[in-house]
């Protein structure tokens, strides 16, 4: 019988597509869903199904609100492994970026607070995340960016593409610097040990541009961002915005400080910390999921998209900014490849299970 048929391809990257499908059941239900399956070409190479599956059993094991749910691995009719998972219909922080950047605005202050908060609560259920024995994975993201941040047309905030994410253990010292490299952590720069306090520092980053509508690194080419990243400077919010509270600007400071033992100890303790100063605020935006809400309609609009021809969201960005994209350094045992971004393509078919 079939399960689920795919309407429109949505997005492509190094590994995978991703279609905007919807699960079909008796009675004539339905549900919209995303549907993520590896590139043709790279489908019959064992090392991408591992990659794939790999993913699926990560997320299998992370069941939280702000992150994109799983919800079946199926295998298609001609072969192929595909992950059906949450279907969120809004943009992305990074879509966000470059509209504000067009637009000339900035997030509200308490707005980017309450976003980075939300992704501290997903990164902190990953980290303390547990398998069906109730041992703890020790999982680290390790490509917490703005392309991976989801914004619902409701307001929710939701970390998504766990494809890169490996145990502690078996993120260590194992194959290329992976991650965008204008997101990550210095230890990961440098392709040595990392744990939860390296996804903090990444999300600092996404932090720090929210607040000042500025990149971090901007302008440097891929290999002199990486440069840059291994050994960075102190960074202050007041020396790109004066009008930033010195306490707002400490902690932005402490997310992102070079040394991680002297960050906060889990994202966890970086969220209380952002949700302590926003609830400290004399003034917001009042509700913050209406704000996000309404920042994602300005995107849509943007766009000039009616409402039946909405933006949706992607797992993998339809095409990053030359300052989100991140080649993987080669290593021996490289277990990916850089292949370009492939053209839309809108056909509708279905997949069997």
């Amino acid at each position: 019988m079939s399960r689920y048929e795919l309407l429109e391809r949505i997005g492509a990257g190094g590994m995978a597509e991703i279609f905007r499908g919807k699960a079909i059941a008796a009675g004539g239900f339905e549900k919209p869903v995303a549907i993520k399956r590896i590139l043709p070409h790279l489908s019959q190479d064992q090392r991408f199904v591992e990659l794939l599956m790999g993913e699926a059993k990560i997320l299998a094991n992370l069941r939280h609100r702000n992150i994109v749910q799983i919800y079946d691995v199926g295998l298609a009719d001609d072969g192929q492994y595909f992950l059906v998972m949450e279907y969120v219909d809004g943009t992305d922080v990074g879509e966000l970026f470059e509209y504000l950047e067009k637009e000339k605005r900035r997030v509200p202050l308490d707005v980017a607070l309450h976003l980075a908060a939300e992704v501290c609560e997903a990164l902190d259920h990953a980290h303390r995340a547990t398998d069906e024995d109730g041992r703890l994975i020790r999982l680290v993201h390790r490509d917490v960016s703005p392309s991976n941040i989801l914004l619902s047309v409701s307001g929710e905030v939701k970390l998504t593409d766990f494809g890169i994410a490996k145990s502690i253990e078996e993120a260590t010292g194992h194959g290329g610097v992976r991650g965008k490299f204008a997101y990550i952590s210095p230890e990961q720069a440098r392709n040595v040990h990392v744990d939860g306090r390296s996804d903090a520092y990444s999300l600092g980053i996404v932090l720090y541009e929210l607040i000042t509508g500025t990149r971090l690194y901007s302008g440097l080419a891929d290999f002199d961002a990486l440069t840059a990243v291994r050994s960075p400077r102190v960074v202050h919010l007041r020396k790109a915005r004066a009008d930033v509270p010195e306490e707002l600007d400490r902690i932005v400071a402490r997310a992102l400080d070079p040394n991680p033992d002297q960050r906060y100890k889990t994202a966890a303790e970086l969220g209380n910390a952002l949700r302590g100063f926003r609830y400290s605020m004399d003034e917001t935006s009042g509700d913050p999921a209406k704000a996000i809400s309404n920042l994602v309609k300005d995107v849509w609009r943007d766009v000039a998209f009616d409402d039946d021809e909405r933006t949706v969201m992607r797992e993998i960005p339809r095409r990053p900014s030359k300052s989100m994209q991140a080649p993987v350094i080669p290593f021996e045992d490289e277990e990916t490849r850089a292949i370009s971004l492939l053209a839309d393509d809108k056909r509708s078919f279905t997949l069997s299970t």
